[in-house]
């Protein structure tokens, strides 16, 4: 039987260099780079089985000084992470899930 997973969260910072007025884009600490990047920066969610990873869901981070000017409550990341990982509906079958964590 193949292991199966879920690997939650992963921020990815999706970089902007060169945009002016798109929504939402702030600085954001890329890991990659070493610095405050201006980006975009989502919390996403991939299913793994075997050497196949399928991403099954995203959501925005906004840093807390942002969410004065959006409709949703101020999630961290962690807390975004949690609410993806108890959203996540298992395989049938499966007798083994494996939730993995970056720092």
């Amino acid at each position: 039987m193949v292991n199966f997973k879920i690997e939650i969260p992963d921020d990815t910072v999706n970089p902007k260099p060169s945009a002016k007025k798109i929504e939402s884009l702030d600085y954001h600490f890329s890991h990659t780079e070493g610095k405050n990047i201006w980006s975009h920066c989502m919390v996403t969610s991939n299913f793994t089985v075997g050497d196949i990873s399928t991403p099954i869901d995203y959501y925005p981070y906004y840093r807390k000084e942002k969410y004065q000017n959006i409709d949703r409550p101020f999630k961290s990341k962690m807390q975004i992470a949690e609410e993806l990982i108890n959203n996540f509906k298992a395989p049938s079958k499966r007798e083994k899930i494996y939730v993995l964590t970056d720092s």
